[in-house]
């Protein structure tokens, strides 16, 4: 930019100096109060409510479900009928999802109840997958009950039972255990 007295050149132009300073002042942005301006602290993401997603495991899913549960499995397909769902949430607000795994064979099916859900979890990318939870529902739909002061929340199969965290794995808040299923049951 160059003076020329009574006007300046910018990007080639001539512009007096008069229809510069005749241009408004942009108004300063108004004063806040500070109490008033400080943003809310964010809110943790709510972990409640159903699990969805379900359907056919990703390939390094069923991976892992392979040599965590592969003689299990195994002796399921020798049944004859095997169908996996599979489905991810973090329930422990540590941004490593959990994995579930419906699994809906006689050998991992209960008379009157449902069939098993799997439930996989690690403390870190680099630590080992773990089954903490083995519930049984009627169909792949697993609420995930309100936050609480453990380290993972109650998980309720929808149209049977709740599941409470005891430290280490998912066990019943319900007594007695289903009776496992006939072979010739469920086909």
């Amino acid at each position: 930019m160059r003076s020329l007295g009574l006007g300046v050149i910018l990007a080639g132009w001539l512009v007096p100096l008069a229809a510069l300073a005749a241009e408004p002042a942009a108004a300063p942005p108004p004063k806040r109060d500070a109490a008033k301006a400080a943003p809310a602290a964010p809110e943790a993401p709510s972990r409640a409510g159903e699990i969805t997603g379900w359907g056919e495991p990703l390939p390094a899913d069923l991976e892992i479900l392979e040599r965590l549960e592969g003689e299990n499995l195994d002796e399921a397909r020798k049944q004859g009928r095997l169908a996996i769902q599979g489905a991810r949430k973090d329930l422990n607000g540590d941004g490593i999802p959990e994995l579930f795994f419906y699994v809906d064979s006689p050998y991992f099916c209960w008379k009157g109840e449902g069939c098993t859900v799997i439930v996989l979890s690690r403390a870190s990318l680099s630590d080992p997958w773990r089954m903490v939870g083995a519930l049984v529902a009627p169909t792949p739909s697993v609420m995930v009950l309100g936050e609480t002061a453990s380290e993972f929340p109650a998980l309720k199969a929808i149209g049977a039972r709740t599941y409470g965290w005891n430290g280490s794995a998912y066990e019943p808040r319900s007594p007695a255990p289903p009776e496992v299923m006939d072979e010739l049951e469920g086909e």
